[in-house]
């Protein structure tokens, strides 16, 4: 007799399982993303990723969340590497830890392309992450686009 209860609450467990399995990402629709970039025109931001989606908003908030919805796929923000941005999105930076992880490395960017910065910086690795910036720091590197390339000032 406590075989047919062990054997059958095993079996109800199972079903439970399988009727109510919880709903997933499928791998096709993940966009990882390595650089975003953040760049201001009047009162609004615009954040772009290496994966070419890009969302605009008042706040970063918002402008996260217009690129979220706008994107192919699932877009995880969390996995960037690098956050490039201008000199007159400065403002927006205090709101970066609620979209980006602590070890995104910031570099002020000058003139440079987004997917050719991303390509250089993972050679050429900045030491300011945004735990810097957190703490006060604010001795940003600055990317500038030259001739024949990039050159990183810290």
């Amino acid at each position: 007799m406590k075989r047919w209860i062990t054997f059958l609450c095993a079996a109800l467990a199972l079903a439970f399982l399988g009727i109510f399995r919880p709903e997933g990402t499928s791998f096709d629709q993940i966009e990882p993303v390595e650089a975003i970039f953040l760049s201001r025109a009047r009162n609004s931001v615009t954040i772009m990723t290496d994966t070419g989606a890009s969302g605009t908003g008042k706040s970063l908030a918002e402008a996260a969340e217009n690129l979220r919805a706008a994107a192919s796929g699932e877009i995880f923000l969390e996995t960037a590497d690098y956050c490039l941005f201008t000199a007159e999105s400065v403002d927006f930076l205090s709101d970066l830890p609620r979209i980006l992880r602590p070890g995104c490395k910031l570099v002020l960017c000058k003139g440079a392309d987004l997917t050719d910065a991303a390509a250089y910086l993972s050679v050429h690795e900045p030491e300011f992450t945004l735990l810097c910036y957190q703490i006060g720091y604010r001795d940003y590197p600055t990317l500038t686009a030259e001739e024949r390339g990039f050159a990183l000032a810290s």
